[in-house]
């Protein structure tokens, strides 16, 4: 029964990836902006009293998911500035069917919160299971079906650990994230940190993502384009 239902679930998957668009995010530099490369990466800069950059993390996106940008904001005042994720906005828009939308930033706190809630809920999934294959272990007679249910005990217990260890991963990265906690970057610092934002959906029509960052009443906005492509490129 077992083996049924995991091949209905990786059929299911096989389909949703095969039905799956793909997209491709580029930088579009405004006026007083440029962009430079490293690392194979085009980062956009914006550059007033003091310089915003932003980079994607990954150039090539699946429709519908979270895109992660990398922030850096130079201070080049002779003043402290206070910075937060609510400094940050973020809209996607198509200027071929006049149509704007709000786009999601995720804090850290919130991604942060949800995961380990999320960790809890397959810990305590992890743990029942484990009791389960140990009663099978327990109640089977016969050498065979013994060793069968300890065998599969073991192949749970190093899944489940396994997938505590990619919990832990993406804890750490979201320690990344840009925090909903004022920060404060001192003349002369750089602060770098990670956006998280809901990116539109990948259609036929060219859609742009606006991220308005203020940094001490300066606004800087920085525009990247959102377009479809084949999953090969």
């Amino acid at each position: 029964m077992w083996i049924y239902l995991k091949l209905i679930v990786v059929i299911i998957s096989i389909a949703f990836q095969g039905c799956a668009t793909y997209g491709k995010i580029s930088a579009l530099p405004g006026e007083g902006q440029k962009l430079i490369y490293k690392d194979d990466r085009a980062i956009l800069i914006s550059e007033k009293y003091s310089t915003v950059s932003l980079v994607p993390k990954l150039e090539n996106i699946r429709s519908g998911q979270k895109g992660d940008f990398i922030l850096t904001i130079d201070n080049k005042s002779l003043d402290n500035i206070r910075f937060s994720i609510n400094d940050i906005s973020a809209n996607g828009y198509s200027s071929d069917i006049d149509e704007m939308s709000v786009l999601k930033i995720f804090s850290r706190e919130e991604l942060v919160n949800k995961e380990k809630s999320s960790q809890e809920i397959k810990g305590a999934w992890s743990g029942l299971g484990s009791v389960l294959y140990g009663v099978d272990a327990a109640e089977k007679s016969g050498t065979t079906s013994s060793y069968l249910a300890e065998s599969e005990l073991k192949e749970h217990n190093e899944r489940a650990e396994k997938s505590k260890e990619i919990g832990e991963k993406k804890l750490q990265e979201l320690k990344l994230l840009v925090s909903e906690n004022t920060m404060t970057i001192l003349p002369g610092e750089r602060m770098n940190g990670v956006i998280r934002v809901q990116l539109p959906k990948i259609t036929e029509v060219l859609r742009d993502v606006l991220f308005i960052v203020n940094v001490d009443k300066e606004e800087h906005k920085l525009i990247f384009t959102q377009k479809k492509i084949e999953k090969s490129k």
